[in-house]
């Protein structure tokens, strides 16, 4: 449903994009008259007085201006006065830092290339200590609880190369989120270019953004004729001022998240953290059965016999219990003590039927000689079971009883609510239990919040949705100063790799006099184009790697994807 949404609104969103330009585009030529300072070039529309272009075609749509250029001379004439050259140095040593930090990023990015294939694929080979193929094996929610919390499971959080993929990888719910993230980082990318070059004189052109299908694009546009003619120094500057205000974004939205939760900012604006104690209920699928059973609201406190008060603060329970088999669980082995007479007299056939052939009923265990039987589960795990004695023998039971647990293989599972005041019908106590019977990776999918309202008119996902879209930038922007600077065509890895080359070489022969026998007799400029082509092969054979191990990454990955049990189930 969500996708045949998405697929409708693109195809009626682009169609009014069309039209609207159409329209535009016969209004200006009955209008036009010789002369005025406006023309149309194949679809593009270019007005003198308003600085702004734009063109489309089929699936994109670039919006071009120039009004951004006066700024940016403003500036640079302002830098270039005697009294501000203190301020013109500053800034200058400020992105010679980001040209240090850009050959960090070049590396890391292939060494992030490099070990992802190797993950990938010893996953895939014969004997590997994994029990399964790495991608793939990934339980995910609808939502992200906080900034930083991975939604996979822990087979795959040690990949250091994720792909973000609305409706896959993340919920498609996220893509606007996900949207305006990648707008902001990318804005803040290319004004790092815009802004390392004022510190060399040279001109913008002009800015704009480009939007292909659904993929949003920003980009500033400067003279390549200027910028290579300038020394290898200031073209690393320029080259990694984008990538280095990435990078800058990212430790900002660090440092920022982590003052935020230390201060607790929220609870002035009205939401208590509960992390130590409780889950608030923020949204229940309206096709999941536990749509009419669990209210967004709803503070969940309790999974089985796990308190969230008791796991700590450095334990996702919500996460870690979900994720863990029932045999495997913390106080799996407690049970309940029930008379002997009664539990003997219970039948058995549910104990060995291969399909739910009686739902209301599950499979329980008891020592010799009454073995297994089949009762109803809320006897034990309902609302009137408090009462009961819990035990972990029969002899904590006495002799007219029997220790009664659970079947490790009943997908059983209490959970337990407390309900604000708002929530209750009539005389309904303040706390519910919710059995559920089925995977519990559906449990898994209630999206829930560590911060709980004080006032029913507060939003229940406002913390969520802020909290999630500051993850997501915080990753997009890491993500670009990576991507960035991979040393690929059409990347700033390219140029600051072409720039590293000519800054390399040019210490190697710093102080160095020019030979004047060697350069009348042109041997020189054979040394010279000697060491281009050299240059030419090293940046060929180094886009080469990184793009074949790009290719590798995504063939092992989607192997991997497919020898997975779980697109294989």
């Amino acid at each position: 449903m969500a996708w045949s949404l998405l697929v409708v609104g693109l195809a009626l969103s682009w169609l009014a994009i069309h039209l609207a330009r159409r329209c535009a585009h016969r209004r200006a030529s009955h209008a036009s008259l010789p002369g005025a300072h406006s023309r149309s070039i194949r679809g593009s529309r270019w007005s003198a007085s308003t600085h702004w272009q734009v063109s489309a075609h089929q699936l994109s749509i670039r919006v071009q201006t120039t009004a951004f250029n006066d700024l940016h001379d403003l500036v640079t004439a302002a830098l270039a006065k005697p009294h501000n050259l203190r301020w013109r140095s500053l800034l200058s040593r400020f992105y010679d830092v980001g040209s240090v930090l850009g050959v960090v990023g070049l590396v890391g990015a292939l060494c992030i290339l490099i070990w992802t294939t190797a993950r990938l694929a010893s996953a895939l080979m014969p004997g590997s200590h994994h029990t399964q193929p790495i991608v793939g094996a990934v339980l995910a929610k609808r939502s992200i609880g906080s900034p930083g919390k991975a939604t996979e499971d822990r087979t795959y959080s040690d990949l250091p190369l994720h792909f973000i993929i609305p409706g896959f990888t993340v919920p498609l719910t996220h893509l606007p989120l996900l949207l305006c993230a990648l707008v902001i980082s990318q804005v803040l990318h290319e004004a790092g270019h815009a802004l390392a070059a004022v510190l060399d004189s040279i001109p913008l052109l002009s800015a704009g953004a480009s939007l292909i299908l659904i993929l949003p694009s920003a980009f500033v546009a400067l003279p390549a004729a200027e910028i290579s003619a300038l020394p290898s120094l200031p073209r690393l500057r320029i080259v990694a001022a984008g990538a280095f205000h990435n990078l800058l974004l990212w430790a900002l939205l660090i440092a920022g998240t982590r003052a935020f939760t230390a201060l607790d900012i929220l609870s002035v604006f009205g939401y208590t953290d509960v992390t130590s104690w409780a889950r608030v209920v923020t949204s229940v699928a309206q096709n999941s059965p536990l749509h009419a059973h669990i209210p967004p609201g709803a503070v969940i406190v309790q999974l089985d016999d796990a308190l969230f008060s008791h796991a700590g603060p450095a334990v996702d329970l919500w996460g870690s219990y979900l994720s863990e088999p029932i045999a495997v669980v913390p106080h799996a082995d407690l049970g309940w003590c029930v008379e002997r007479e009664w539990i003997s007299d219970q039948p058995r056939h549910c104990c060995a039927a291969t399909n739910d052939t009686v739902p209301t009923l599950a499979c329980f265990t008891a020592d010799a000689p009454i073995a297994e039987r089949c009762v109803d589960p809320l006897l034990f795990m309902g609302d009137a079971a408090a009462s009961l004695t819990r035990c972990r023998t029969t002899a904590d039971c006495g002799s007219a009883h029997a220790c009664l647990w659970q079947r490790s293989d009943q997908e059983l599972l209490r959970v337990t609510l407390q309900l604000p005041t708002w929530l209750r019908e009539g005389r309904e106590p303040g706390e519910r239990v919710v059995l559920w019977n089925g995977p519990r990776a559906e449990v898994f999918e209630v999206e829930v919040s560590t911060r709980l309202p004080r006032s029913r008119f507060l939003p229940l996902r406002l913390p969520l949705v802020f909290g999630t879209f500051f993850a997501y930038l915080s990753t997009l922007s890491l993500s670009l100063y990576f991507f960035n600077l991979a040393p690929l065509p059409y990347l700033d890895g390219a140029q600051f790799l072409d720039a590293a080359f000519d800054f390399g070489f040019s210490l190697a022969h710093r102080g160095a006099e020019p030979d004047l026998v060697a350069l009348e007799r042109g041997q020189l400029s054979s040394v010279i184009r000697d060491m281009r082509q050299g240059k030419q092969r090293f940046q060929n054979a180094i886009h080469i790697l990184t793009a074949t191990l790009i290719g590798m990454c995504i063939i092992l990955g989607i192997a991997n994807w497919l020898y997975s049990p779980r697109s294989r189930a």
